[in-house]
């Protein structure tokens, strides 16, 4: 992480409240994957930071970023992920299996597990969604987008 981005800076922008400029913001598919996009508005910083989430039907997986842009490039404030890796490794040193939080450190990056996840809905895009959204404090004027998934196994409407 850059000196940009300290430790308090994280927490700040992680605890703050933060809005999307979108009007309107949609699940895009790509490649058999649904991706959504947005951009956040944080009062605390000027940079960028920018949501990006994406939904793989075929796994039913899903990831959640937080990304602000710094001088010397992107760094997540926060990743959310279902165990996409096989395991993540914590700076305790044990491993930490299964949706997890990756918070962004001044000296570790993202690289690092810290939280396991009970709060966003494994395998549903919309309602972890909306969840990552009520965590991070992130209000949305629009309509909130609903991915619509038809498959043999689950459908999510």
């Amino acid at each position: 992480m850059s000196k940009l981005l300290t430790n308090e800076l994280i927490y700040r922008i992680y605890t703050s409240p933060k809005e999307i400029l979108e009007d309107e913001i949609t699940w895009i598919e790509e490649n058999g994957k649904f991706k959504i996009n947005a951009t956040v508005q944080c009062d605390l910083v000027q940079n960028r930071i920018r949501f990006h989430g994406w939904f793989n039907p075929h796994y039913k997986q899903m990831a959640f970023n937080l990304i602000m842009d710094d001088k010397t490039g992107e760094k997540n404030i926060i990743r959310y992920d279902e165990k996409i890796h096989p395991s993540n490794y914590r700076p305790t040193g044990d491993s930490l299996d299964g949706p997890h939080k990756h918070i962004g450190s001044e000296i570790f990056g993202d690289g690092y597990t810290y939280f396991k996840v009970n709060n966003i809905p494994a395998h549903n895009p919309n309602q972890g969604l909306e969840e990552f959204f009520k965590e991070l404090n992130i209000t949305y004027s629009g309509i909130f987008p609903v991915l619509t998934y038809q498959s043999s196994i689950r459908s999510f409407l």
